[in-house]
């Protein structure tokens, strides 16, 4: 078929070269229309066809693949069977991709094409249909945009039938599309369950509990409501015993229903030719609907979905057509068989294999599942969020290996950092923003410096400089004065500060000191306040227990009385404290409350030297 209807003849014009070319210009032009002509004919002689003739249509659209009217874009699109959100109902319906206009029939160039809207014709199937085309109805496709599946799908739309192959991968097809609201669709189920126990019991006597001893999930009837029976099903807390689904083919197949409220259940006890009665659901009822299962909500006697009686446990239905059958027809008084009945419609489309029923996270997740209103939800319209926090353990974790991270495959990727740096020798002077013994239990151990770490050389070991490792303020305020922090020694209240430095094990002189040296400054014009400097000295529990040093020592000289400026700093050192290897050093700096200097002192610097 031409891709569509020539216009216009073109004449030999005045001038122009007479060749086959030029002579043969009208002759092709009238051929093409007999063509053309002939086709239309033959389609409505043979069935007819109703065609959107050279019609918009997507570039990706293809030949044979059902198409819909994409209203946005003014253009014939791949179809696909999906279901949408209504939002003024609140209910699902058809998603526009759904309502299949018909099939790509030809294609006249990348945005236009013939549009097959219904009839008999033979088209090109290759490109909507995967695998081998067998003869059949088939549906549109809800996993793949413009394909068309053999198999029906929950959500159904029926688009064309295959008859037969007619060359290559050319089908004779009918072509008529079901313009139909899938959702309507539904079936009425109605099962008899097995009123007995799964497995052995011994009845109790009169006004006792039942209780199913010997169970056996491998027979038909009910069990104990115990993971053991059901693993991996959430059993309502309330549930006494839970229906054996699994020796029940049929009724599982289908379960659950949607939504799974929806059922009713009849039990007919066979006493008294009483009939059945509606069973009441949920607390305080007697049965209960889950996902997971059909759950008995009591065990007391008589109230229980298998006959009280030895007589009612060994008796079973009859097959019906049996001779035994007929007998209990015919017999009087009627024969009673306890029956109990659960009956439901459920929608074709909406099983647990095509819509979610329910969605919640699992004990543990960091993930939270929550409603419009912000409150924990499992059912309807849901947010889903992740609660980072969750995943952070507060123990810490020893070991130089990390997460690093995300690779190609969406694995995390580990590899080697340093875990901590440990002085090796005496000389080696390491700052950090964390430490820790590298037995933590064990005082005894090295110090582990972790996080951002400073390692400085000492090369001259009469002179070592130590910074403070514990800081405790005593109405002294943590400053962040012009961009430097410090600690402010404030006026009128008495105010001060204790700070721990720990003396090495090795490379001390003979007599070694500690030297405190401070660099301070003031927040006013004036003389600097004398400023009184103790300490306390614990020589190092070695070999046996140290009692802690209750009384500070001095005061240490200390020449705090000098004049500055506002915020000039100064450095002051103390007098020569003695020291011992491995002794821990606190001193303690105070300012008296009124001194006569009615600024504020910052502290910038706080050190030991030892000598």
């Amino acid at each position: 078929m031409p891709p569509n209807w020539l216009q216009q003849l073109e004449y030999i014009q005045p001038g122009e070269p007479v060749d086959a070319g030029v002579a043969n210009r009208p002759s092709f032009t009238l051929d093409e229309r007999t063509q053309y002509l002939l086709d239309l004919f033959n389609n409505a002689q043979y069935g007819g066809v109703i065609v959107d003739w050279n019609a918009a249509i997507a570039p990706n659209v293809q030949p044979g693949q059902p198409v819909f009217w994409d209203a946005a874009h003014g253009q014939y699109a791949q179809a696909l069977a999906a279901v949408a959100p209504d939002p003024f109902s609140g209910t699902l319906t058809n998603a526009p991709s759904a309502d299949v206009a018909g099939i790509l029939w030809t294609k006249n160039g990348p945005n236009l094409g013939n549009i097959l809207l219904a009839g008999v014709a033979n088209v090109d199937l290759s490109q909507a249909v995967a695998g081998v085309i067998n003869p059949g109805r088939y549906y549109l496709s809800s996993a793949a945009p413009g394909q068309l599946t053999l198999q029906r799908p929950p959500v159904s739309m029926p688009v064309l039938v295959v008859q037969q192959a007619t060359s290559g991968t050319v089908y004779r097809v009918v072509v008529l599309p079901q313009l139909r609201n899938f959702l309507d669709d539904h079936i009425h189920y109605s099962f008899q369950l097995t009123c007995l126990p799964a497995g052995t019991v011994t009845l109790p006597a009169t006004g006792q509990k039942h209780v199913i001893q010997h169970p056996n999930p491998n027979v038909p009837g009910w069990l104990p409501a115990e993971k053991e029976f059901f693993p991996g099903i959430t059993i309502p807390h309330n549930a006494i015993f839970g229906y054996n689904l699994l020796q029940h083919p049929q009724l599982s197949q289908v379960w659950p229903p949607i939504p799974v409220t929806a059922v009713a259940a009849w039990l007919d006890k066979g006493q008294n030719h009483a009939g059945g009665a509606l069973i009441p659901q949920g607390p305080p009822g007697l049965i209960q609907f889950t996902p997971g299962g059909i759950w008995w909500l009591s065990d007391c006697y008589g109230d229980v979905p298998w006959p009280t009686s030895s007589t009612g446990l060994a008796t079973t239905l009859p097959a019906l057509g049996s001779e035994k059958s007929s007998e209990f027809v015919d017999d009087c008084p009627r024969f009673e068989q306890m029956s109990l009945i659960v009956a439901f419609a459920k929608m074709v489309f909406a099983t647990d294999k095509s819509v979610v029923t329910s969605l919640q996270p699992g004990k543990g997740s960091p993930i939270t599942v929550t409603g419009c209103t912000g409150l924990a939800a499992t059912t309807g319209d849901l947010f889903l969020g992740l609660n980072l926090q969750l995943l952070i353990d507060a123990a810490e974790a020893y070991g130089g290996q990390v997460l690093k991270t995300i690779g190609t495959d969406q694995h995390f990727q580990q590899g080697w950092v340093t875990e901590g740096i440990i002085a090796g020798s005496s000389n080696l002077q390491i700052t950090s923003t964390h430490q820790r013994f590298l037995n933590p239990i064990d005082s005894k151990t090295p110090i582990v410096y972790q996080g951002l770490a400073t390692l400085s050389v000492v090369t001259d070991l009469s002179a070592k400089i130590l910074p403070p490792q514990i800081i405790r303020l005593n109405s002294a305020q943590e400053r962040f004065y012009k961009g430097l922090p410090n600690i402010g020694l404030v006026p009128i209240q008495p105010t001060s500060f204790a700070a721990t430095f720990n003396i090495p094990e090795q490379g001390l002189s003979n007599s070694p000191t500690a030297t405190v040296r401070v660099v301070l400054f003031g927040k006013g014009n004036g003389t600097l306040p004398a400023l009184t400097l103790t300490y306390r000295d614990l020589p190092r529990p070695v070999s046996a227990p140290q009692s802690l040093p209750t009384v500070d020592q001095g005061p240490v000289s200390f020449p705090s009385s000098v004049v500055v400026t506002t915020d000039n700093a100064i450095e002051i050192n103390s007098a020569p404290i003695p020291v011992q290897p491995g002794d821990t050093l606190a001193v303690t700096l105070s300012r008296a409350g009124s001194d006569g200097y009615s600024a504020e002192i910052g502290v910038l610097r706080f050190e030991v030297i030892l000598n």
